[in-house]
């Protein structure tokens, strides 16, 4: 039930994850692709606990957020990443902690990954609650409320 590959849309949308890793100690992923490292949607925790989320197009970084706000990496955690041309902004716990308003998306994204490329490197390694993809970049009010714990 949780919808096929033609239901992530390149042009925009939103990764959602509510998660916990198990433990800091390497980079903890989960990220939507095209099956090529070079054009993805990926949030992560780092080795010493940061919240990590970038996005690919062509291989060239469009955005790249690094927040440390997070008190307990390893508690439930609800993260959103909005992508749009132009409009991307990182969603930690119901408050928008970071925004960019200049790049382009990514194009094929069909597959999602638990790790942080197309390959196994940084697998997720903790907790998922849920993760999900929307197909279209979500209001800031709606990403309070699918954020908010």
């Amino acid at each position: 039930g949780g919808g096929s590959a033609e239901s992530i849309n390149s042009v925009e949308g939103v990764l959602y994850a509510e998660v916990a890793t198990l433990a800091n100690g390497g980079d903890n992923g989960i990220s939507i692709s095209s099956g090529s490292n070079n054009d993805r949607v990926y949030i992560s925790y780092n080795g010493i606990g940061r919240l990590d989320a970038n996005i690919l197009s062509g291989g060239a970084y469009q955005v790249i957020f690094n927040y440390s706000g997070v008190a307990n990496p390893s508690q439930i955690n609800k993260i959103a990443l909005k992508y749009k041309v132009n409009d991307f902004a990182l969603w930690v716990n119901g408050a928008e902690v970071a925004t960019d308003s200049n790049g382009i998306t990514p194009v094929g994204l069909n597959v999602l990954n638990f790790s942080t490329a197309s390959t196994s490197v940084a697998n997720f390694y903790g907790n998922v609650k849920q993760a999900a993809v929307f197909n279209e970049a979500l209001s800031d009010s709606e990403l309070a409320t699918l954020t908010t714990l």
